[in-house]
């Protein structure tokens, strides 16, 4: 919450003026930190300066608790250990970020119901990461030999060894860019001792091929932000020393693991549920129910008609269960839901839907034609010769926004900066039209706060330690 604002009248320019009212207010801007994801902004400079330069954000938008970004990125930070560790962190992880949620809401003043839809709803999605990343690394299948064994087994390779998962590199010593540090946070960083050169992991989600995504990876500004901090680190022998290792070691490249999130959604479908079947006409009745890890029938009488006797009514497979009792009843069984949601019940569901089963029959030859998982390896001796030309001349362009004068009239605004990706109006649109003297008022009630992305980097590297 800001302070207390000082006596000052409204501000007559978008200047200097401006940026008083606004440090009066509370409102200090900052010399951000380079990150790969500045360049889609500096398409629009008054968005960066609102998100960068005044490090303002929605305060749901936002979070320390979950710092890896995304609940599939936190589950695959941890793709090497075993399960019971696996639920002990993501439990802890979701625990922190409920309370994180509620005591923002509790703060902000938000009605109890909304407050009980938002916990919902990010539980929900933990809970759907969780399950489709383990879905789809339990696949067994995939047309390159490589990767006939599955995604873990792929990336197990006894010759790799982690350095650190979720780690905040830092280059501060480009001649280019003297006043801003070169940061990346990287999913995972690996050492190879067979070839003596040092990998970075990365995960990526996507709706449509992966095979197509995977595409543009090599001259992504993501890609060369990364691949030119730890070559430089490299270069000046800080990643040897940090981690131990041979001074001789050399930057390998960049791992790109592409999985296709499941269309389906977590919710009502994937509650506990029974199979019924009532045979009017064939005078049988009957029920599935799973127990002790099988799936059994019972039958129950209707009219004057005898249940049938038999010893198949124990089922592994619960298709066979159901054409089981289909075939006694002529009635096809119907699913009676109960209960709440179950991650359990939705990663089977994904992995119908990853493997073209059940319900997702249709999807079969999809899934043939394109994997749900894929692998791109780009090593650094295979950039071009003119990546890193490219690469210096985009990291300018944001450079010189992040070092101007932070006045609003310094950053020209852009007209599609007001939408989202829907085409509905951004939460930033009220920036856009709105005097500099509204601004304080707008930050209280659309619900902005001030976060530092800088604190978050310095927060990461104090938490980083060699695996």
């Amino acid at each position: 919450m800001p302070p207390t604002p000082l006596s000052i009248d409204p501000p007559l320019d978008r200047a200097l003026d401006a940026q008083r009212y606004l440090e009066a207010h509370g409102l200090y801007t900052a010399v951000p930190h380079i990150h790969s994801s500045d360049l889609s902004l500096s398409a629009d400079p008054f968005k960066y300066y609102l998100t960068r330069r005044l490090n303002l954000a929605h305060f749901l938008s936002w979070s320390a608790a979950l710092s890896h970004g995304s609940w599939f990125h936190a589950r695959a930070e941890h793709y090497d250990r075993d399960a019971s560790e696996v639920h002990r962190l993501m439990s802890t992880a979701l625990t922190a970020r409920l309370d994180e949620l509620r005591g923002l809401c509790t703060s902000r003043q938000v009605p109890s119901d909304k407050m009980h839809d938002l916990l919902l709803r990010e539980e929900r999605a933990a809970h759907a990461a969780w399950a489709y990343f383990e879905a789809v690394t339990s696949l067994r299948s995939h047309p390159s030999p490589s990767l006939a064994c599955g995604i873990l087994p792929y990336l197990d390779r006894p010759n790799f060894q982690t350095l650190a998962t979720e780690v905040s590199l830092s280059y501060t010593d480009h001649a280019n860019f003297p006043k801003c540090p070169l940061v990346c946070r990287i999913d995972r960083l690996v050492y190879n001792h067979k070839t003596n050169r040092i990998w970075i992991l990365d995960w990526k989600t996507c709706t449509s091929s992966t095979h197509d995504r995977l595409q543009t990876c090599t001259i992504e500004n993501q890609t060369r932000h990364y691949l030119y901090i730890l070559y430089y680190l490299i270069q000046e022998g800080v990643i040897q020393d940090r981690y131990h290792l041979p001074s001789s070691a050399k930057c390998g490249g960049m791992m790109h693991i592409a999985i296709q999130k499941p269309t389906i959604k977590f919710g009502q479908r994937d509650r506990p549920y029974h199979y019924i079947s009532e045979g009017k006409r064939s005078g049988i009745s009957g029920e599935i129910h799973f127990r002790n890890n099988r799936w059994e029938v019972t039958f129950s009488l209707i009219g004057v008609r005898k249940p049938p006797k038999s010893k198949n009514l124990f089922h592994t497979n619960e298709s066979l269960a159901t054409e089981y009792l289909h075939s006694y009843t002529n009635k096809k069984p119907t699913k009676v839901f109960h209960g709440e949601p179950s991650r359990h019940l939705f990663l089977k569901r994904c992995l119908e839907w990853y493997k073209g089963e059940g319900d997702y029959l249709d999807e079969a030859p999809l899934r043939e034609a394109q994997p749900t998982f894929n692998v791109s390896i780009t090593p650094i001796t295979e950039l071009d010769e003119d990546a890193e030309g490219e690469y210096l001349d985009n990291t300018a362009r944001v450079y010189s926004l992040a070092t101007a004068k932070p006045f609003p009239m310094n950053f020209p605004r852009v007209g599609s900066g007001m939408t989202s990706h829907h085409s509905s109006l951004s939460p930033y649109a009220p920036f856009y039209v709105c005097p500099v003297r509204d601004w304080p008022e707008i930050i209280l009630r659309e619900g902005f706060i001030q976060r530092s992305r800088e604190e978050e980097d310095a927060a990461t590297d104090k938490e980083d330690s060699p695996q």
